[in-house]
């Protein structure tokens, strides 16, 4: 009897050790189901931006190297400093250079637009552009359209391009490119202020090349260093039939 009382002490003791080594298992399990069978959520607290009291002023080589290497979103224009009718004004006082010089002109456009856009540095979410897309164009075939990328901060042009769809002769269209090429970068680095780092490039070894490729297409390609923002390359297109463009490889 005696011997009975103790292997069922034993038994009991065993039992309870086991129950009570289990016990956080049971407890996990029961929490798991109690949440797989019951949905529960709590309000996410939403994120401001508010660009215009975080951006600062950058320098336009800053601009240039960060617009070659971002991400772009749309932005609601009340976080712009400028209004769509300020960006288009802007635009046309900017082009003016190009209408004097003989390598643009403006033609019938019957549809423009203005955008503003959010640029940012990936890596660094404090280094960000606002900036304002704007095209015009002519809806019915014309054959020119003028893109343009606007400094929200300054109104100046950062990215252009002028497309015209048209026939052309290869008979002398290199020497014409040249030339178009010439006032193209005269213009655009004089308005951003860049004339002397343009003058810099050109004297430095592999600071600037030309070239004339297939198609009657021409290209100018400058290679800038900056002590903050490191190598910048800017490479200025001009086609046969008169267009140009600003390309801003990364």
């Amino acid at each position: 009897m005696h011997n009975f009382k103790v292997s069922f002490l034993m038994f009991l003791t065993i039992l309870a050790l086991t129950i009570c080594a289990a016990l956080p298992v049971i407890v996990s399990l029961l929490q798991d189901r109690s949440t797989v069978n019951n949905s529960g959520y709590s309000e996410m607290k939403s994120m401001d931006l508010d660009v215009k009291e975080q951006r600062e002023s950058m320098p336009t080589m800053g601009k240039l190297a960060l617009f070659s290497n971002m991400e772009t979103i749309d932005l609601d224009p009340s976080q712009a400093s400028m209004t769509e009718e300020e960006v288009f004004q802007a635009a046309q006082e900017q082009m003016k250079a190009y209408e004097e010089a003989g390598i643009f002109q403006w033609f019938d456009v019957t549809l423009r637009s203005a955008e503003p856009k959010l640029g940012i540095d990936m890596k660094d979410a404090n280094n960000f552009l606002v900036y304002w897309t704007v095209s015009f164009v002519n809806e019915d075939g014309e054959g020119q359209w003028l893109n343009l990328d606007i400094d929200d901060e300054t109104g100046r042009i950062l990215c252009i391009y002028y497309g015209v769809y048209d026939s052309y002769s290869m008979d002398g269209v290199w020497q014409r490119n040249k030339l178009i090429m010439r006032e193209f970068t005269d213009i655009y680095f004089s308005q951003l202020d860049l004339t002397v780092a343009k003058e810099l490039a050109l004297s430095a070894e592999n600071g600037y090349s030309y070239s004339e490729r297939d198609g009657g297409v021409s290209s100018a390609l400058y290679n800038f260093w900056d002590a903050t923002y490191g190598e910048i390359s800017l490479e200025f297109y001009v086609e046969g039939p008169g267009g140009f463009f600003l390309h801003l490889p990364n």
